[in-house]
């Protein structure tokens, strides 16, 4: 990038002064409006496997379509499918929390304590 470029880019950066100002005035919601009116996809969802058809075409054994998928899911586990047991364990006992063990804290980022303090990573 040529050296006018860039003044020209940093001038006209400097002088849009319409991010420096508070975007609401106090007690003035940032959504009056609220949120859109309408169905959510996890509603749909729940709607669509709590139906006993699929499409128009009856799931069998009177099975709703989240009890057929958990038996779907286990035929795959028990068929050796490393995902489907994988998926099962972690609905069933939860996720196993990554464990890191930290010997010195002088090291850590800015970045790394914001994960420990987050839960995302753990402190041992």
């Amino acid at each position: 990038m040529s050296n006018n470029i860039t003044k020209a880019i940093v001038s006209t950066h400097k002088r849009n002064t319409t991010n420096l100002r508070p975007p609401f005035k106090p007690g003035q919601s940032g959504n009056p409006k609220g949120r859109k009116k309408g169905k959510t996809l996890t509603t749909i969802l729940r709607e669509a496997l709590d139906k006993t058809d699929i499409g128009g075409k009856p799931i069998p054994n009177g099975w709703t379509a989240a009890e057929y998928f958990v038996q779907i899911m286990i035929s795959l586990a028990c068929k050796g499918d490393p995902l489907m047991i994988k998926e099962i364990f972690n609905r069933i006992d939860g996720k196993v929390p990554n464990r890191v063990e930290i010997r010195d804290m002088s090291k850590l980022t800015d970045e790394d304590l914001l994960l420990i303090a987050h839960g995302e990573c753990e402190s041992v």
